[in-house]
């Protein structure tokens, strides 16, 4: 979905007034988005996109590792094992511990339940 360029009434008056239409398409008079925050979402699009690909990959392993015989558990440790890594040695222990102590929160608001249970 596109988000305007423009937040309220007052910032396309502005933009009027100020004869500012840098980057941005209009229908009549009306902007309607901003190349830039087009090419922003066409990355975050490109950027999901491969964090799906991704993703797929790490679960067809997994689900090949379990066939296998291998432990979902071992499995478990090894991917988060592999993920941290990875992550230390692109960004630095004190960056990924950081990441790391938000975990908690998000794991409790539900971010990464794939099927809830009821209990």
């Amino acid at each position: 979905m596109l988000r305007s360029c423009f937040n309220t009434h007052h910032d396309v008056s502005q933009a009027f007034e100020r004869g500012d239409q840098q980057g941005d398409f209009t229908v009549g008079h009306t902007p309607v988005f901003n190349i830039d925050e087009q090419n922003e979402l066409s990355e975050a699009e490109e950027n999901n996109k491969a964090k799906h690909a991704a993703l797929r990959y790490i679960l067809d392993a997994w689900e090949e590792a379990v066939y296998d015989g291998i432990d979902p558990d071992c499995v478990a440790t090894a991917a988060i094992f592999a993920a941290l890594s990875d992550m230390i040695a692109t960004y630095g222990e004190e960056p990924v511990a950081r990441m790391v102590e938000r975990l908690p929160e998000r794991i409790r608001i539900g971010e990464f339940t794939v099927a809830r249970t009821t209990q």
